[in-house]
C-alpha cells in the first residue's frame, strides 16, 4: 500500500529535535508532539510510493537493517492511537494511505533538511524558534454588549488594524511557518476590509476561524462561501432564544432574535457549517432556556457542534461576579438536562455540557496538586503569539494592553524581530530573582520546574490575585495564598 505523510501535519526542524503540528482545523487539537530528527528525516521518504519501496529506501540511506526499519516504522501506519517511542511521540494518524486519483501529490521534503549533525539532541519542548499559531484581533467594534463580556472594550472600540499592516502580519507569519492563524474582535465582519483579508489568508493556505454575534445578511454570507472559507465551520455565539433573557445578557433590541434565528436559516441554505457556542450567566442559567435553543437547533441542516460553558468572571467589563455568574445548582440540572439529550441522538455529535467553575480556597492541598500538575499547557510565547489592533503583541487573548505582557509593536518590528525580542525571551525564562518576595514563587524549590515550559495560566492568577499580582502562583497551586477575589461558582 501507498503512504503519505498526513497533510494535517507539518513538519518542522528545530534545535536538536523535530517537531510535528497540526494545521488549523475545527475539532483538531493544537497537537505539538516532539521527534527525534532522526524520525523526521525517515517520515521524509512517504511520498506516496509503496511502503515496501519506502523501507528499501530508508534502509540503504541510513545503512540499517530493513527488519529495524519496519519494526520502528510500522506501529505508525495509519496507527489510531498517540504512539510513545522512547522520548518521541506521534500523534494519531501520522503516516496514512495515499490514493493517487484523489489525494494531491505531497511536495517532497528533502531528509537533509532535519539533519542534527553537531547538535545536541534534546527531546523536550522548549521555546520554538518561531510560533506556529498567530491570533489577530482586527476591532474590537461590536454589535452587542455582553454582560460577561471578557474583552478590554474600554477605550478601546474604535481601534482597527489597517488593511496594509494585517497583510504585512499574514505575509511574515506565512514566511516564518505559521500554521494556524485566527480571526479575532469584536465582529470580524465589522471590519471594513473583512474581504480582502479573508481572501489573503485563503490564498496562503489558512482557514479563517471566526466567532460571531452580528446576524448576518444573505450578501454577507454568499461572499463569504465565495471566498472560499467553509472549511471549517463559523462559531455562533448564542444564549438563549428566550427574547428577554438574551436583552437583558447581550443589550440588544427585540429584532435582535429575528435576525440571528434568520441567519441559521440562512447558513443552512447555503450548506454553510456552523457551531454554537452558549454561556451560562444568571439571565439564563435554567434548562427551559436550554430547551429553547434545543428546539431550534434539532431542526437545523449545517449544525456541527454545540459547546456550553458557564461565563467565567471577567477582567474588564467592570462588573461583581456575583451580578452575572450563573448559579452552581442551575448548572449541574443543565448538565443532566445535556446528558439526557446526548443519549437520544438527536445530533451527529455530543453537546460539550458545562462544568462549575471550582473555589480553589476550599480545596485541599492534594487535590490543588492534583489539578496543578494536569494544567494544560500555555502555548502564549511558547508557540504562539496574539496580537491587538492596535499592533501591539502579547501573549494572550485576555490579557489584552497588560504592559508586563507586551511584547513589542508590528508598526516598527516584524513578527520573528519580536519573537527573538529581549522581553519576550525574558518573560518566558523567567528568572526567579525577579519576582517579588511577597510571591510564593519567590522562594520556591520547584520554580525552576514548574515554569520551564507549562508554566501557569497568567489571566487566571490576575484574576484571582489582581493586575499587579501577575507573578503570584498559579491559583491551582497548591502552594498559593487564599484567593481574594470572587471568581468561583460555589
Amino acid at each position: 500500500m501507498k503512504y503519505i505523510v498526513n497533510p494535517q501535519y507539518v513538519l518542522r526542524k528545530e534545535e536538536g529535535k523535530a517537531i510535528i503540528m497540526a494545521r488549523q482545523g475545527y475539532n483538531t487539537p493544537a497537537i505539538l508532539n516532539v521527534i527525534h530528527p532522526l524520525y523526521a528525516m525517515m517520515l521524509t521518504f512517504f511520498d506516496g510510493r509503496e511502503v515496501t519501496e519506502i523501507y528499501k529506501d530508508i534502509s540503504s540511506y541510513f545503512s540499517i537493517e530493513i527488519e529495524k526499519v519496519e519494526r520502528h516504522l510500522t506501529p505508525l501506519l495509519d496507527n489510531d492511537t498517540v504512539i510513545h517511542n522512547g522520548s518521541s511521540i506521534f500523534p494519531p494518524h501520522i503516516l496514512v494511505p495515499y490514493n493517487e486519483n484523489k489525494d494531491t501529490k505531497p511536495k517532497r521534503i528533502l531528509p537533509e533538511y532535519f539533519t542534527y549533525e553537531g547538535e545536541v539532541i534534546d527531546l523536550e519542548l522548549s521555546r520554538l524558534k518561531a510560533p506556529v499559531e498567530i491570533i489577530c484581533n482586527l476591532t474590537l467594534q461590536c454589535v452587542t454588549s455582553c454582560v460577561y463580556c471578557y474583552a478590554d472594550r474600554k477605550g478601546n472600540q474604535n481601534k482597527k488594524m489597517s488593511l496594509d499592516l494585517i497583510k504585512k502580519i499574514i505575509s511574515e507569519a506565512h514566511e516564518m511557518g505559521v500554521v494556524r492563524f485566527k480571526l479575532m474582535g469584536g465582529e470580524v465582519l465589522l471590519y471594513p476590509h473583512w474581504e480582502a483579508v479573508v481572501r489573503l489568508l485563503t490564498q496562503y493556505g489558512y482557514q479563517p476561524d471566526i466567532s460571531i454575534k452580528k446576524p448576518l445578511t444573505e450578501d454577507e454570507i454568499i461572499k463569504w462561501k465565495a471566498l472560499g472559507a467553509t472549511k471549517d465551520p463559523i462559531q455562533i455565539s448564542l444564549d438563549t432564544l428566550i427574547e428577554s433573557h438574551l436583552i437583558n445578557i447581550l443589550k440588544v433590541t427585540p429584532d435582535y432574535l429575528k435576525k440571528i434565528k434568520e441567519t441559521f436559516i440562512l447558513l443552512d441554505k447555503h450548506q454553510i457549517p456552523y457551531v454554537v457556542h452558549t454561556v451560562l450567566n444568571r439571565y439564563n442559567d435554567s434548562v427551559e432556556d436550554m430547551q429553547s435553543l434545543y428546539e431550534f437547533f434539532k431542526e437545523r441542516t449545517s449544525l456541527q457542534g454545540w459547546m456550553i460553558d458557564a461565563a467565567k468572571c471577567s477582567m474588564y467589563n467592570g462588573l461583581p461576579y456575583a451580578d452575572y455568574r450563573a448559579r452552581s445548582e442551575n448548572t449541574v440540572l443543565i448538565r443532566e438536562y445535556i446528558k439526557q439529550i446526548n443519549t437520544e441522538g438527536v445530533f451527529n455529535f455530543k453537546i460539550k455540557a458545562p462544568i462549575v467553575l471550582w473555589d480553589f480556597n476550599k480545596l485541599s492541598s492534594a487535590d490543588k496538586e492534583k489539578i496543578f500538575n494536569k494544567r494544560h499547557l500555555c502555548s502564549g510565547n511558547l508557540c504562539a503569539l496574539y496580537i491587538l489592533p492596535d499592533g501591539k503583541v502579547t501573549i494572550c487573548e485576555e490579557l489584552y494592553w497588560h504592559p508586563h505582557f507586551i511584547l513589542g509593536d508590528l508598526n516598527h518590528h516584524t513578527l520573528q524581530e519580536i519573537w527573538d525580542s529581549p522581553k519576550a525571551k525574558e518573560l518566558f525564562y523567567l528568572k526567579q530573582s525577579d519576582i517579588p518576595q511577597d510571591s510564593p514563587c519567590s522562594n520556591c524549590e520547584d520554580f525552576t520546574s514548574c515554569r520551564k515550559y507549562r508554566h501557569i495560566c497568567w489571566r487566571d492568577t490576575i484574576l484571582a490575585y489582581g493586575k499587579d499580582k501577575w507573578y503570584y502562583p498559579d491559583m491551582a497551586c497548591p502552594k498559593a495564598p487564599q484567593i481574594p477575589n470572587d471568581i468561583s461558582m460555589q
